[in-house]
């Protein structure tokens, strides 16, 4: 796909999930696209960040997906976009998908965020 396609997707799954497209941190796919310059173009204009999984370390990704007998039959793993989704998060331990699978100008996309637990400590202050 090329990158104003990958763009415009990314732009919609943003707009329907709430979420400004500058926090886009990270762009995941399977490793047979690494070579798709479009990827590489919409992540240097997103300024995100390009990673690629195998179809191995994606079927790995547990839960319940989109699932396509066509994605798989070309790829390995039935679905792409949501393990990607969770595995360029930072995995099922730190990320939740929070767009379900998005086909727009032939493009497929998920979104997830990763979740960062803060601790803050209490301070108990003393009189003078």
């Amino acid at each position: 796909a090329g990158k104003d396609a990958i763009l415009n997707t990314a732009e919609k799954l943003c707009l329907q999930a709430g979420i400004d497209k500058r926090s886009i941190g990270t762009i995941a796919s399977i490793d047979l696209k690494c070579e798709e310059e479009g990827l590489a173009e919409a992540a240097r204009e997103l300024n995100a960040g390009l990673v690629f999984f195998s179809a191995k370390e994606l079927a790995e990704v547990p839960g319940c997906f989109s699932e396509s007998e066509f994605v798989k039959k070309v790829t390995g793993v039935g679905n792409v976009c949501e393990r990607a989704a969770l595995l360029g998060a930072g995995g099922n331990k730190r990320a939740r998908l929070i767009a379900g699978k998005l086909s727009f100008e032939g493009v497929t996309a998920a979104a997830a965020v990763t979740e960062q637990w803060i601790e803050a400590g209490r301070k108990t202050w003393e009189e003078s």
